[in-house]
């Protein structure tokens, strides 16, 4: 699966959250039913634990709050793991669009979230 795919395939659902494990059970619930192969709360390492990490080793991170800079420094951690292929931020910050489209080599996508619910 590509981010693209995965991409499309999480806009096809609608969310109601109030947090960001409210919206990471969402996701989990979609991926689920969408049969796409996946672990929550993945162990890279002690520090590292992406909200999702799918079989083909994409990773989803999900972020309602937070900065771009703090994103960053932890989506460029996890690109540099050899398992990791890919990662798709999910969410609602209005910086999601100034992800870039790599990082460590990895292909990133962000997916904003603006017709669900908070």
């Amino acid at each position: 699966m590509t981010l693209t795919e995965l991409s499309k395939t999480i806009t096809r659902y609608r969310f109601t959250f109030t947090s960001e494990k409210e919206l990471q059970n969402g996701i989990a619930t979609a991926l689920i039913k969408e049969k796409i192969p996946h672990l929550r709360e993945f162990v890279l390492n002690v520090t590292d634990r992406p909200d999702f990490m799918l079989y083909d080793g994409i990773v989803i991170e999900v972020k309602i709050k937070g900065s771009l800079a703090d994103l960053l420094r932890q989506a460029t951690r996890y690109a540099g793991y050899d398992q990791v292929t890919g990662i798709l931020v999910v969410g609602t910050p209005h910086w999601l669009s100034r992800i870039p489209a790599t990082l460590a080599g990895k292909p990133v996508r962000a997916l904003r979230l603006i017709g669900s619910m908070l």
